[in-house]
């Protein structure tokens, strides 16, 4: 018996009226809907304000490709297509224009699923699934804009264009993309498939006829008629309930968006990155954990992260006077840094220690380290 028969079998009241579902269990796509924002969202350095440059930004696992090509706001917004089941979307404002990009001139938005999760999808076999993304999309700009998914793996890509018909108004759009029977995944936990949305392109990457089946990279067919998002301050582009999905579909055929808990796309969100602690909610004093000191001038604190981790992380923290306190021996010590991850950290835990002088301090000392400022973070990151 398959779910979609159970569900059949138990609409007595309504048999005809079974719905459609996706062939994967969890959605390829993560925060697909937009709703997980660890990432700061009241900070100039981490809401988006003023982006030129490469980088993960607000909204999880959707990582931002630009090269001099402007600057843009990304946020978190509530503009949502009216009855789709939505309560957030991803936000591009244009922050600094850029009407005539200059031929190497790159911004797009992406997710890179992970390579073991794409397996699923038969790429490089004889039985190669199509594949179909769905998202809904909206801009001031109507035209033709260009979605491309690249396999990192094997250096392949394949793109589709859309177009915006009306400008401000939401649009579901549905494309389907070939089945691709040449490059296998290699079942790690590496990159694997890339779905990516151009929002400006230079002439490097619009040269040529835009490869619209599967082929060994050739970058000026990639982008190939894509609308300059950049072009003026006032342009804006909003995206949400992406959904990646295996095999053919059409708008009215499409399964339905998978709609998970928060707490369940939290931890999908958490094996890339996890905010331990600082100034989401503006907050001076968030704990970050418990430990001891293991000289009188190294603190040392393990960390049990709320999901296990792609690989072992990296750590980032503010760098800045006296935004961590040290609490051990009866006494506070206001510390500049968190000095790094200790060596015997790995994907499951990890020791963060401080390195110096520590007032009051003394071997054997058990104690706890602290946010003591309200603009303090540590975060930990596995991103793809």
């Amino acid at each position: 018996m398959t779910r979609a028969r159970d569900t059949a079998d138990l609409l007595t009241l309504a048999p005809t009226s079974q719905a459609l579902e996706s062939d994967v269990t969890h959605p390829l796509i993560i925060n697909g809907d937009m709703r997980i924002r660890q990432r700061q969202d009241s900070n100039a350095t981490w809401d988006g304000a003023n982006i030129g440059a490469a980088m993960y930004i607000t909204q999880d696992r959707w990582y931002q490709d630009w090269v001099d090509c402007g600057a843009t706001t990304v946020t978190r917004d509530t503009d949502v297509p009216t009855g789709a089941g939505f309560s957030h979307s991803m936000k591009y404002a244009v922050h600094t224009a850029d009407a005539s990009p200059a031929a190497g001139d790159v911004v797009s938005i992406k997710q890179i699923i992970e390579d073991q999760k794409c397996v699923i999808t038969r790429k490089g076999h004889s039985d190669a699934k199509k594949l179909t993304l769905s998202f809904w999309v909206k801009s001031n700009l109507t035209g033709t804009w260009i979605c491309e998914l690249y396999d990192y793996q094997n250096s392949r890509q394949i793109s589709q264009a859309y177009t915006i018909s009306s400008a401000n108004t939401w649009e579901k759009k549905v494309l389907v993309f070939d089945a691709d029977t040449t490059g296998k995944f290699a079942n790690d936990n590496g990159q694997g498939l890339g779905v990516i949305f151009w929002l400006a392109a230079g002439s490097n990457y619009t040269g040529g006829s835009l490869s619209t089946s599967w082929s060994s990279v050739t970058t000026n067919t990639r982008a190939v008629g894509q609308t300059n998002l950049m072009s003026s301050t006032s342009n804006t582009w909003y995206l949400t309930g992406v959904q990646l999905e295996i095999g053919e579909y059409t708008a009215t055929t499409i399964p339905p968006f998978q709609q998970m808990s928060y707490g369940d796309e939290l931890l999908r969100c958490m094996r890339y990155y996890e905010h331990i602690a600082g100034n989401l909610g503006g907050s001076t004093a968030n704990f970050i954990g418990i430990g001891g000191q293991y000289s009188g001038s190294l603190f040392d604190t393990v960390l049990t992260m709320k999901a296990e981790k792609r690989t072992t992380p990296t750590m980032a923290v503010t760098d800045s006077s006296a935004h961590y306190i040290i609490g051990s021996n009866d006494a506070s010590n206001q510390i500049s840094t968190v000095t790094g991850i200790g060596s015997r950290a790995w994907y499951k835990k990890v020791n963060v220690y401080f390195s110096g002088t520590i007032a009051h301090g003394a071997q054997g000392y058990a104690g706890f380290l602290a946010c003591n400022h309200a603009n303090a973070y540590l975060t930990l990151s596995a991103e793809l």
